[in-house]
């Protein structure tokens, strides 16, 4: 780069026209990158053309639930699911990629969780843009059947007044219902997480596991202590099995990248 074309970026951080700045002095590899990308975004109520739900997570999911004892805890169910669909959901590598992993089976999909708002499964169901294939309608529409007593929304409005019901489905309030939105968030605890990585939380977990079932089998069990524990046991065997499927599912990406290597 010569000197004075160092001298107008220089120019142009100055003046904080980044945008400007940022479009001067991307390689070639970003710049394909960026073009390569979905993007997610909506155009007043619709997505751009292209873009599509993804129903993997319906399918695997579903298929795991209704095979499942009834009887079992529904967070050892729901583990159980996602395990089943990070061990099958297809994954891809995006061409000059160094930053791997999506929860969608292709990059112009967005993921379709079933078991949060049947509002929204119907919403996005009942859609004509496109964004099912057609050949999916029939399955799909058993499977929201079977969801839709079963989501957090129908579960929630036993709870709500037909006013409150009313307002956040007319969007009165700024957000509306965390159930009616089918969308939702964790809170990541990055320095413990790193710290101990995948692996090691999993053993943080098997010890949590052992010295339960130490308070329970060994000697006489205080009673109210192991009525406190129970559920605790199920929510450790939930986080595990999540954990060991994200470790297969990194896996997975690891062998694919090695076959990319090799290969391309």
């Amino acid at each position: 780069m010569n000197s004075a074309s160092e001298q107008e970026n220089q120019d142009l951080l100055e003046k904080r026209e980044y945008w400007k700045w940022a479009e001067k002095t991307r390689s070639p590899r970003l710049d394909y990158l960026r073009k390569a990308v979905w993007s997610k975004a909506t155009k007043g109520s619709a997505y751009l053309p292209g873009i599509m739900a993804d129903t993997e997570l319906i399918y695997w999911s579903t298929n795991v639930f209704k095979e499942s004892d009834p009887m079992e805890p529904w967070v050892l169910t729901k583990a159980n699911a996602l395990h089943k669909v990070f061990s099958n959901i297809p994954i891809f590598i995006v061409d000059q990629s160094r930053i791997v992993g999506y929860n969608g089976s292709a990059p112009n999909k967005i993921q379709w969780v079933p078991w949060s708002s049947y509002m929204g499964n119907e919403d996005i169901y009942n859609d004509r843009s496109g964004y099912i294939p057609e050949d999916d309608r029939p399955w799909l529409k058993e499977a929201l059947d079977y969801w839709k007593p079963r989501t957090l929304l129908a579960k929630a409005e036993k709870y709500l007044t037909n006013k409150e019901r009313m307002v956040s489905a007319m969007g009165y309030t700024l957000w509306g219902n965390r159930a009616l939105s089918n969308f939702d968030y964790v809170t990541l605890q990055p320095e413990w997480m790193y710290k101990y990585g995948l692996e090691g939380i999993i053993s943080q977990i098997d010890e949590k596991l052992d010295n339960a079932n130490k308070k329970l089998h060994e000697g006489a069990p205080d009673g109210v202590e192991a009525f406190e524990i129970l559920p605790k046991i199920d929510q450790w065997k939930a986080m595990k099995t999540c954990l060991q499927a994200i470790v297969n599912w990194s896996r997975r990406y690891s062998r694919l990248a090695r076959i990319i290597a090799e290969n391309f």
